[in-house]
């Protein structure tokens, strides 16, 4: 079973900072991106609520809503946002990348 934990440590080593930094209560897009990354993907592969997952990012409910509808719309609009999600999915997941991806 896959944690939100988990989930954070691995978007967290992505965007090369800590799971502290995502829980942290600054607005900039250097943390929000990584954020909302993170609760769309922890929204998608554990079975925690909107509250569980805005309690672990010290955030609201509604704000985790927020987050994981924006990603939906830019995975929709924008193709590097749908292949990084993918590739952040995998990993969380452990399953390997295709070799194309790990370029």
């Amino acid at each position: 079973m896959i944690s939100i934990n988990h989930v954070q440590s691995v978007v967290a080593e992505h965007h090369n900072m800590s799971v502290e930094d995502l829980r942290r209560q600054d607005k900039s897009w250097t943390y929000s991106r990584p954020r909302q990354l993170a609760m769309y993907l922890t929204r998608h592969v554990t079975k925690s609520s909107y509250p569980e997952i805005g309690a672990a990012f010290n955030r609201n409910h509604t704000t985790v809503i927020h987050g994981v509808e924006h990603i939906s719309r830019l995975i929709r609009s924008e193709p590097p946002v749908a292949e990084l999600v993918t590739k952040l999915r995998r990993r969380v997941e452990g399953i390997p990348a295709p070799l194309e991806l790990m370029r």
